[in-house]
């Protein structure tokens, strides 16, 4: 039996089953969204975690928390309490894009600012860095939503 609206995700597909409503076609599209927003939420909180650890010990730190919001004017930020705060929208970059946003704010909790040292120490972690911060400012704008 299958759900009343429900959504998978096989094979590089979303296949959404979605009852029709009386309302038509708005309700069936604000339910696709909700049903792939809560896919992306969990997806998110289950890859991120994961390499906020990873390379958390990498880079000899540690976040105490992660938060995953749909920050609309950034990737990422930290909070004094040493969380850090990840836009879901992440999610959709390439594998290389999600580590270097993490291990740019990991590395905010020794350097604040964005000094010469600051950038010192991402190289260190990113050598290619810079093309990755193109890849965000060309292709960025098409994760949101």
């Amino acid at each position: 039996m299958v759900e009343k609206n429900s959504m998978k995700y096989k094979n590089g597909v979303f296949v959404f089953n979605i009852q029709p409503s009386i309302q038509g076609n708005q309700e069936s599209n604000d339910e696709i969204k909700i049903l792939y927003e809560n896919w992306l939420c969990h997806k998110s909180k289950i890859i991120f975690n994961e390499k906020v650890h990873i390379l958390s010990k990498a880079i000899g730190v540690k976040a105490n928390k992660v938060v995953i919001k749909n920050l609309k004017n950034r990737w990422a930020s930290i909070t004094k309490n040493n969380e850090i705060n990840l836009n879901i929208n992440l999610i959709k970059a390439p594998p290389e894009i999600i580590d270097y946003i993490i291990i740019h704010e990991l590395c905010h909790f020794k350097i604040k600012g964005h000094s010469y040292n600051f950038w010192n120490l991402i190289s260190r972690y990113v050598p290619d860095y810079p093309k990755l911060i193109e890849w965000l400012n060309i292709n960025g704008k098409n994760l949101l939503f």
